[in-house]
């Protein structure tokens, strides 16, 4: 199934990646759905891309939005910072 990803990207001080959490709840359970544990969102900590985490085998529609959400504010982040 097909459904909204919500992606909240967490960051330090230093403007690097300390957490995602990640509500895939409308997601096929035994695919997409797995997108949401700790064990994959952790990988993001530290990456300076989303394309820098592997795709979920099976969840690659859901993986994609997450890498794509973590590109997406990790711009919004160099954006609001260098226009400070």
């Amino acid at each position: 199934a097909f459904s909204d990803v919500y992606v909240a990207v967490l960051f330090d001080a230093n403007d690097s990646i300390i957490g995602l959490i990640v509500d895939a709840s409308g997601e096929t359970p035994d695919k997409g759905q797995q997108c949401m544990s700790r064990d994959y969102t952790d990988k993001y900590i530290g990456v300076t891309s989303g394309k820098d985490v592997d795709v979920v085998s099976g969840a690659s529609f859901t993986s994609w939005a997450i890498q794509d959400s973590v590109d997406y504010a990790l711009a919004n982040l160099a954006a609001v910072k260098g226009a400070a």
